[in-house]
């Protein structure tokens, strides 16, 4: 799989927008159970108009790979209990989309080196889809991956997968409603990672993201993520190098408002390299990770923090080489070495302390605001 970072032209408006008129076509049908020319999905395809709207109705287990190309609407719908399973011995993905406009919806995907592939400037809507026990194959893997393209992804499952559940590079993608659950480290990058992005977009949520071996959601060079309800737990118990929880690095930036980190390897929460994190919701939880709560290294800064608990971490709150950290509120509280910690040469920065809950602290007081000249 070709991995290029590129700009989609689409957006996931435009998903929902060209694919609503589908419901004014006519249908085909296709029934993976019986032989003959409606027995597979690649061979109705092939009958029809890429240019017009279509409409296909999929029922029974299918054993292809699907390869989509160059559709302007079509919409591939399962009937229940329909299931596309991979026939290349891991070699090909299960559904492939290039060039194209196309809607998956209710499908059971299972194996290949990718279950769903979206890229080449597509627009993908999945929705009510589950991807299943993908195999590592030559290239990185996931059980879904976004390369050039834009898609949305409505209540998605993705588990049992190798390398990565979800890859998005250069990509936008709006994700509500999803899971994944258990992804083996194959590969030492991406390790086992539940979600990676390089130079994407991901916003909305909810997202769940648990018992990947490697670290759970990982946002590379310059990925801005605006998640409303995150929940990363149990993840890099089997990855190479150092997972952690969440990592935003190369100047990313994660907006979060609820927020559930626990029981990770590592950081629950990583930044560096220039990144920026934000986090908003109320009643959060960042808690028992084998490393720091939050980990601020190289710069990184953490605009605002509120109405999160940071406990029974290594440390709360961990800041080095000219990091900053802005409080607005939140408690740290019974993390094993210091509740928030400064290191240096040359220091972090932490402002806003007095506004927050906490046990101990090694930070030297703020520096106070220059006098006024009258």
């Amino acid at each position: 799989m070709r991995h290029s970072i590129t700009v989609a032209l689409t957006t996931c408006g435009i998903i929902l927008g060209s694919l609503v008129s589908v419901a004014h076509s006519a249908d085909s049908k296709v029934n993976c159970n019986s032989p003959g020319a409606n027995g597979k999905i690649g061979t109705v395809l092939s009958r029809l108009d890429p240019a017009a709207a279509n409409i296909v109705h999929v029922s029974g287990s299918c054993h292809e790979n699907v390869v989509i190309q160059g559709f302007e609407r079509l919409s591939l719908i399962a009937m229940p209990g329909a299931v596309i399973a991979d026939a290349s011995g891991g070699a090909l993905a299960v559904v492939e989309i290039l060039y194209s406009q196309v809607m998956v919806q209710g499908f059971t995907i299972q194996g290949g080196s990718n279950g769903l592939l979206c890229h080449h400037l597509s627009s993908c809507l999945f929705t009510a889809d589950t991807v299943e026990d993908t195999v590592p194959y030559t290239g990185i893997n996931a059980g879904i991956t976004i390369d050039g393209s834009d898609a949305e992804l409505t209540n998605i499952v993705v588990r049992n997968v190798a390398d990565a559940g979800i890859a998005l590079w250069g990509a936008k993608a709006v994700a509500s409603n999803v899971s994944v659950n258990g992804v083996k480290n194959v590969n030492p990058f991406p390790g086992g990672t539940g979600v990676i992005m390089s130079a994407s977009s991901l916003r909305n949520g909810p997202i769940t993201i648990q018992y990947a071996d490697g670290t759970g959601l990982q946002a590379l060079h310059g990925t801005v993520l605006d998640i409303s309800a995150l929940s990363v737990t149990d993840n890099g118990m089997r990855g190479s190098g150092f997972p952690n929880g969440v990592s935003i690095a190369d100047g990313s930036v994660g907006n979060f408002g609820q927020l559930t980190v626990q029981r990770n390897q590592g950081a629950g929460i990583l930044a560096q390299g220039g990144s920026n994190i934000n986090i908003y919701g109320a009643n959060g939880i960042i808690s028992n990770n084998t490393g720091p709560g939050i980990f601020l290294q190289w710069g990184a800064r953490l605009i605002h923090f509120a109405n999160t608990t940071v406990t029974n971490n290594q440390f709360g709150l961990y800041a080095t080489d000219v990091s900053l950290a802005v409080f607005g509120g939140g408690t740290f509280t019974q993390n094993t070495i210091t509740d928030i910690s400064c290191d240096g040469p040359p220091p972090a920065l932490v402002l806003g302390i007095g506004s927050v809950v906490f046990g101990s602290t090694d930070c030297p007081p703020p520096p106070l605001a220059p006098a006024k000249v009258h």
